[in-house]
């Protein structure tokens, strides 16, 4: 075998460039009739498949196939046996056979026929890689604009002399921005006529006025899906549409947001009820705005009438239909993909959590998939067909709004009720076995994450820590959760493993313009909470708030700040994966909805989290280990007043002991001006004691009141200044500081 020369510095553009002039001319030999020898080939007993091979192995004409370019300049070459047979055809007898098939006179079971469809693919995402390109040159543009626009505003607002400088160089900007813009318009035109004249081309072809056919496809829907992948966006459309101007091709009109009896007409984005999944044929057509399309919650009466057994729910879930706006109009919700670097997507996300903005998440990769079967509860959640839960029904719901679950529904008649039209429901307390929080979770959270940093400090780990960290939701098609927010104010993540959800932000009118807890508060209960009105129940909300819809997917995940009021409408049959979580920034947001539940327990919330102290203390432990220093005025003055006055954020109906024994702790240690004047929980306690934790977190708590002059007393500090939602100023902590913190746990 001959020694191959070594490969030269530019070796692959020389066989790019080599390679694509033999192809150009192998293929109009092809159609010019002549049939050379352009390749060696092998027999089928010689060839032992697809192997890498070393590189003083791949010659060209002597064992391994090589392109025709390569093999006259006797250099190696990297093609493939089944690259090459496909390239070089002929024609015999009208037919298409490879070369070594024609040689033995043997029938070719190889044939130059593609699939259209998958030419057309090719083609589209042509389309698509050339619209990305130019989103990202019109995204640089815009970047280049806005620093120059900034770099001049700052100079003139100085007075600088520079100034003149600054505007040539704004101008200069403009200049190359207006001179790509044209350039680029042009080249669009000039793409255009190309495309319009190759189009009347064809179409004189096809009318027999011109020569035959130059393409060496028989079938004619080869030549055309062939010709596709090689067209740009405007070819595609000429090609697909001849007759027509792409401009003046007919688009249904679609139908308005609203509600139906019958399916609207038009073109939508289909959120339709699973396989398998019965729907009642009276269920109503809903268009959400953006042009999502679902069907909406009924159940028929058993009188047999026509009318919906969910009187309050069903209307409801149809005006949120007509009310609702796609949540990318709002400034409330952020958007971003997932991409780059997982700590600066965490301090994007926290920023905008501390605002008490919602952010979306777009394509987590590490979100767990599982489908709402059986199979998928068994191997990828770990749950069996026998487990129980308590099961949230519907139409229970209409007639015990304080008790909408059945207790103790197997696992497999939840499933097997999904083919029930009489049956909506859903598990909104199923157990995370087998499953964890996407990674993206672990950089946001600051709470769970540094309790996980306390463990020789915590004697016991409570169950509701475990258990609120990762939760699974089980949700049949058309399910809806009124409006609410979450317990104890903590934060939430979700990442839909499966199905859609529509996750619907609720915000009042004027709600940070509020500048006291107290009228906050009344807007609340007078709003959200269900009153009746003329005998009938609705909700104040619907004509005084603003409801923005985030159409979450599969692989999507939201994160919710604390007191983020939301109701959730799941059109498909749904498994979502969930938790909470706490950031330093956000807990402002957390003090005001902690506040809220124990003024109005159980009225406007879903639960009650005991682990939440704890977290917060845990939280302020943590300080003295952050590397970063920088803390804002009000989320910090928020947590320590939960650390000094907890009587005003513990139910002491559901944690009268620990309750207790925070008071006695504050009283008996701390100074005269940090006791607590409420009187003690009756509880039992004794021979319990707090955990060193929460001890250490009061005496850290009391240091940074002090050394800060920190305002913890004066609930309302929080709405200086408006609006309330915003964090506030920055604090440093100093080294002195911290190091005095430090001897707190000598």
């Amino acid at each position: 075998m001959p020694t191959p020369e070594p490969f030269p510095v530019d070796n692959l553009k020389q066989r790019q460039e080599k390679n694509s002039a033999a192809q150009k001319d192998m293929f109009a030999n092809w159609l010019s009739g002549k049939t050379p020898a352009e390749i060696q080939e092998i027999t089928s007993s010689e060839w032992k498949g697809r192997v890498t091979h070393e590189a003083n192995e791949i010659v060209g004409g002597v064992k391994y196939p090589t392109c025709i370019a390569c093999h006259e300049d006797d250099t190696p070459c990297l093609w493939e046996f089944a690259v090459i047979q496909a390239r070089m055809l002929h024609q015999q007898q009208s037919k298409q056979m490879c070369e070594a098939c024609s040689l033995m006179g043997r029938a070719c079971q190889f044939e130059w026929k593609e699939n259209p469809l998958a030419r057309l693919e090719h083609g589209l995402q042509r389309v698509v890689r050339h619209a990305a390109a130019e989103y990202k040159r019109t995204e640089k543009r815009n970047a280049e604009n806005a620093a120059a626009i900034s770099s001049l505003t700052k100079a003139l607002a100085r007075g600088a002399a520079d100034s003149p400088d600054e505007l040539a160089r704004y101008e200069d900007q403009l200049k190359r921005n207006n001179a790509y813009t044209r350039k680029h318009r042009e080249k669009q035109k000039e793409h255009a006529k190309s495309a319009d004249a190759r189009a009347h081309k064809k179409r004189h072809v096809d009318e027999g006025e011109a020569g035959p056919s130059t393409t060496p496809f028989e079938d004619e829907d080869s030549a055309v899906a062939f010709q596709l992948s090689n067209d740009g966006p405007v070819e595609i459309l000429h090609r697909l549409l001849p007759d027509k101007d792409p401009d003046e091709v007919a688009v249904e009109p679609r139908a308005a947001s609203g509600c139906y009896d019958e399916r609207p007409q038009g073109q939508f984005i289909e959120h339709m009820p699973d396989a398998g999944v019965v729907v009642d044929p009276r269920s109503r057509y809903g268009v959400w705005d953006g042009g999502h399309l679902t069907r909406l919650p009924f159940i028929p009466r058993q009188d047999g009438s026509d009318c919906n057994a969910l009187e309050l729910g069903g209307p409801h879930v149809e005006q949120l239909v007509e009310r609702s706006r796609d949540a990318r109009s709002s400034s409330f919700v952020k958007y971003m993909p997932f991409m780059g670097s997982l700590v600066d997507m965490s301090r994007a996300i926290k920023s905008e959590l501390s605002q008490g903005n919602y952010v979306v998440v777009t394509g987590c990769p590490d979100v767990l998939r599982a489908e709402l079967t059986m199979n998928d509860m068994y191997e990828k959640l770990r749950h069996e067909a026998h487990e129980k839960f308590d099961v949230h029904d519907m139409l229970v719901r209409e007639e015990h709004l304080d008790k909408p679950h059945i207790v103790g529904m197997r696992l497999s008649e939840f499933l097997e009720n999904m083919k029930d039209p009489r049956k909506i429901q859903a598990i909104l307390a199923c157990g995370s076995i087998g499953s964890r929080h996407p990674f993206l979770v672990s950089h946001v959270d600051d709470g769970y994450t540094t309790l996980d940093q306390c463990n020789e400090l915590l004697k016991n780990v409570s169950l509701d820590f475990i258990a609120s960290r990762v939760w699974i939701l089980l949700h049949h098609a058309r399910f809806h959760t009124y409006v609410h927010h979450d317990a104890s104010g903590l934060a939430t993540w979700t990442a839909i493993s499966s199905g859609s959800k529509f996750w619907v932000v609720t915000v009042l009118h004027g709600d940070e313009a509020f500048d006291t807890r107290s009228s906050l508060y009344d807007s609340y209960t007078g709003k959200y909470q269900l009153r009746e009105h003329d005998g009938k129940w609705s909700y104040g909300y619907v004509d005084c708030a603003d409801r923005f819809c985030i159409y979450g997917q599969a692989g999507d995940m939201i994160f919710q700040p604390p007191n983020g009021w939301h109701e959730v409408y799941t059109p498909t049959k749904s498994v979502t994966l969930g938790g909470h979580f706490l950031t330093y920034d956000s807990l402002h947001l957390s003090d005001v909805a902690r506040r809220f539940d124990v003024l109005y327990p159980n009225a406007l919330t879903n639960q009650h989290h005991e682990s939440m102290q704890t977290t917060l203390s845990g939280m302020v432990y943590y300080i003295i280990t952050r590397q970063d220093r920088c803390y804002r005025v009000k989320p910090l003055t928020s947590l320590c007043r939960m650390i000094l006055l907890p009587h005003l954020y513990i139910i002491a109906a559901e944690e009268a002991v620990r309750l207790k024994l925070l008071i006695g702790y504050i009283n008996t240690h701390l100074s005269e001006r940090r006791r607590i004047k409420h009187p003690m929980p009756k509880a039992k306690a004794a021979g319990l004691s707090l955990e060193r934790i929460d001890r250490l977190a009061i005496h850290f708590a009391d240091k940074l009141v002090d050394e800060l002059k920190l305002d913890y007393g004066n609930l309302d500090a929080v709405f200086t200044p408006l609006p309330w939602t915003d964090p506030g100023e920055a604090v440093e902590l100093s080294e002195e500081l911290v190091l005095q913190l430090r001897a707190i746990v000598v």
